[in-house]
Parts: C-alpha cells; sequence; structure tokens
C-alpha cells in the first residue's frame, strides 16, 4: 500500500498543493478545491467597496484609498469616474454640482484638492501643531500620533525623518 502523496514544500504553488490535498482526501478533490481558491480571491475582490467621501476626514487619505483600489480592481476612467461621483456626499458631494458633461476622474479629483486639499491649509495646520497639549485622560501614544499626523499635514514637503525629528521635539 503506497503512502499518501508527499504535500508540495512550495505553499506559493496552489495547484500543486490543491492537487496533493485532493488526493490525500481520496479524489479528484482538486478541482472543485482549486475552484474554491481561486474563486475566493474574485469574490473578495467584489466583496471590496470604497468608502463614501463628506469632507470632514482628510482628503489625502480618501484619494489614496481610492487611487489603491482603482490600480486593485483595474477600473478604466469610466469606472472611476463612477465610482468617485457615486463616492462623494455632503460638502465633498457639491462639488459635482459644477462639473460640465465632459467631466472625467481627474476633473472631481481636482475639485476635491481645490476645496479639501491641505495646500491651502498649512498655515491651519501650523497653528493646530503649535496650539497641541497632552489632554487629560489621553494616553502617549494617541498624542504621539496626532502629532505625527499634524506635522505631516503641516510640513509635508520635507522629508520624512526630518518630519518625525520635528514631530518628537
Amino acid at each position: 500500500m503506497a503512502g499518501p502523496p508527499a504535500v508540495p514544500t512550495n505553499p506559493n504553488n496552489l495547484l500543486s498543493l490543491t492537487t496533493a490535498i485532493g488526493s490525500i482526501v481520496g479524489g479528484s478533490a482538486a478541482g472543485p478545491l482549486l475552484a474554491a481558491a481561486t474563486g475566493a480571491s474574485k469574490k473578495s475582490k467584489s466583496l471590496l467597496k470604497l468608502l463614501q467621501y463628506n469632507g470632514t476626514d482628510s482628503v489625502v487619505t480618501f484619494l489614496a484609498k481610492f487611487t489603491c483600489m482603482a490600480e486593485y480592481l483595474q477600473w478604466n476612467e469610466s469606472d472611476k469616474f463612477h465610482h468617485l461621483c457615486a463616492s462623494l456626499k455632503g460638502a465633498a458631494g457639491q462639488v459635482l454640482w459644477g462639473i460640465g458633461p465632459n467631466a472625467n476622474a481627474s476633473t472631481v479629483v481636482g475639485l476635491l484638492w481645490t476645496r479639501f486639499g491641505n495646500e491651502m491649509q498649512v498655515e491651519h495646520f501650523h497653528a493646530e501643531l503649535r496650539a497641541r497639549r497632552h489632554k487629560p485622560g489621553e494616553t502617549l501614544q494617541m498624542l504621539y500620533l496626532d502629532i505625527c499626523k499634524m506635522v505631516s499635514l503641516a510640513h509635508q514637503l520635507l522629508a520624512s525623518k526630518l518630519t518625525m525629528h520635528v514631530a518628537k521635539q
């Protein structure tokens, strides 16, 4: 009686792994296992959803997430435009009021940068950073993270090492 087939040592080889598991379980279960394994990645892609943006959070964070999702899901220009428009609400959604019929995702992103971008608010971030103090009941980690965020917003053009040095001061 032959022993069970050897399980491949390379975990990156999904086909070999599912074939080996199918042989161990008895039969040709590799087909359904492989379909389940590859179907799971397709299903997880369809479960991703771009969260709504209302203008109160960081536009940088929102646009970074938007760009990552657009790349990952391989959106074309039309997809980008429609997903972006659908994700805007409140004050951020008002930027859509003035767009023309030939607008695209770049147009909407430009309007978002103009209205909610950090470049116009650098002095505001400098003032917030100067006035920031440790609040009662606030952990040092929360204070540090808040100061790091403010430093990165107030000193956007500086290298990250210098930014972190300034934050520690």
